[in-house]
């Protein structure tokens, strides 16, 4: 696991995070479990087309990817999943189709 969910947040001061949905100010407890979503979410490493490793995440309710160079987290996205919104359908196609990619350039480079 690249991270763990407490540590993330210590490290980083969380200023005001809002709902698109609601408008409402998201707490840091809110905060904290959808960062333990990710900790929880199958992980999958891959080699990065720069420097360092791509790590992919997806769980039932998250979908994430992070750039870990050395032991330093890079970059990090995450993406709650709504079930029954077709939009999560689309990230997870788009998600696949980046995964397919990798695979296919690393089966080239061998």
């Amino acid at each position: 696991m690249v991270f763990s969910a407490m540590e993330t947040l210590n490290k980083f001061e969380i200023g005001e995070i809002q709902d698109k949905k609601t408008k409402k100010r998201i707490t840091k407890e809110r905060a904290r479990l959808f960062l333990q979503s990710i900790v929880e979410a199958e992980e999958t490493k891959h080699p990065s087309v720069s420097c360092g490793h791509d790590y992919r995440y997806e769980g039932t309710q998250v979908i994430a990817s992070a750039l870990v160079g050395g032991k330093e987290l890079i970059h990090l996205t995450a993406f709650s999943i709504d079930q029954s919104s077709s939009l999560s359908k689309k990230t997870k196609r788009r998600l696949t189709r980046y995964r397919n990619r990798m695979e296919l350039r690393r089966f080239n480079n061998e």
